[in-house]
């Protein structure tokens, strides 16, 4: 993840980076409202997309309807991260541009 970052923050957006992920739920934590937390104070949602992303129920149902809906209401910025080939056939994907720009997944690049 914080190569990830390393690289994100190297391409597009210079200064203070406060990653959120999963990671930071702590036992006892209600972690559906700390996930929806997240995304409504997110300014930026990087989209990290791999086969696991593509294929989860969780992550279709739940957090990405969640995440348009600040990017409509917030103005969240929504930026794909391609990990590894992806079918990119969803409507809502080829309307964004993708990082690494030129398309090519990261673990192709030895990123990650």
């Amino acid at each position: 993840m914080e190569r990830i970052v390393k690289e994100f923050k190297a391409e597009s957006c210079p200064g203070e980076i406060d990653l959120w992920d999963d990671t930071r739920l702590q036992g006892g934590d209600i972690w559906l409202e700390e996930i929806n937390q997240a995304i409504l104070e997110a300014n930026v949602a990087l989209l990290l997309l791999s086969n696991h992303f593509m294929n989860s129920s969780f992550i279709q149902d739940e957090e990405l309807p969640r995440i348009f809906q600040s990017r409509i209401g917030l103005g969240t910025r929504l930026i794909p991260v391609l990990l590894n080939d992806v079918d990119s056939s969803p409507d809502w994907l080829r309307k964004l541009q993708w990082l690494p720009e030129r398309s090519s997944a990261l673990s192709s690049n030895q990123i990650i």
